[in-house]
């Protein structure tokens, strides 16, 4: 399920890390329609894997070193889940914000003007192009050191980062996955560029652009519905079919 949220902001100035304001916009909007999922997704001590991804389009933006200014004053959130559940009371969560403004940053406000449902794409070969719409994160961490390694497309090792991360990303699902098929993708960098974005005053290193995969139908079916590579329910990793 696909739903494309266009936002209308107070000015045009947001703040680098945006994507934590749109994080607590949607969970704004949870609590207060699901607060049961919004515990189970958010509440303390939750580690549960996000089956969904989301995006976010900036018209024409300018990069400054403290904030980004917008050509105007309007955003769209694009987002993506393969559980029909969670897209629903997503859906609901933004219907209930429709026409409100909620705080954004300093001196700013967000408000949801219209939430439509975007028609998905059907999968049928092994093999498909996709284009990132949000930054791809290859993430190595360490749980006993807790430190994270980033890689981008130019390492060696950044398929198999990615494939892990797509395992870990199975571990709490409910999706019938065979691990052999993820073993046997076989991702590959076309069109792509290192681009350096900051979550939570961390600078995190990650790649955007074209890349192949080639796999079972079903598996690139779920990695189109809910993104592929780490920090997906931060707003990573969103993918669409070239």
């Amino acid at each position: 399920m696909r739903l494309c949220i266009l936002c209308d902001l107070q000015n045009e100035k947001i703040p680098l890390d945006y994507r934590k304001k749109v994080l607590s916009l949607l969970k704004l909007g949870l609590s207060k329609t699901n607060n049961s999922l919004y515990n189970i997704l958010y509440g303390q001590r939750s580690n549960k894997q996000k089956d969904f991804s989301y995006s976010v389009y900036l018209p024409d933006p300018k990069f400054t070193k403290e904030i980004i200014i917008l050509k105007n004053k309007r955003l769209l959130i694009n987002f993506t889940t393969s559980d029909t559940e969670i897209g629903i009371n997503f859906y609901n969560a933004l219907i209930n914000l429709r026409k409100k403004s909620v705080p954004f940053s300093t001196n700013n406000t967000i408000t949801p003007q219209e939430i439509n449902i975007a028609k998905e794409k059907q999968i049928f070969n092994k093999k498909i192009v996709f284009k990132t719409m949000s930054p791809l994160v290859a993430r190595d961490h360490n749980p006993e050191t807790k430190k994270d390694w980033y890689f981008i497309h130019d390492d060696a090792s950044w398929s198999e980062i990615l494939k892990q991360n797509f395992l870990f990303q199975l571990k709490n699902s409910s999706f019938n996955i065979r691990k052999v098929d993820i073993n046997n993708m076989k991702i590959e960098p076309l069109t792509m560029k290192k681009t350096v974005i900051k979550l939570y005053d961390v600078h995190v290193t990650c790649s955007l652009g074209t890349f192949s995969i080639e796999a079972e139908p079903y598996l690139l079916t779920y990695l189109y519905q809910t993104g592929l590579g780490s920090h997906r329910g931060l707003g990573f990793g969103m993918l669409d079919i070239v």
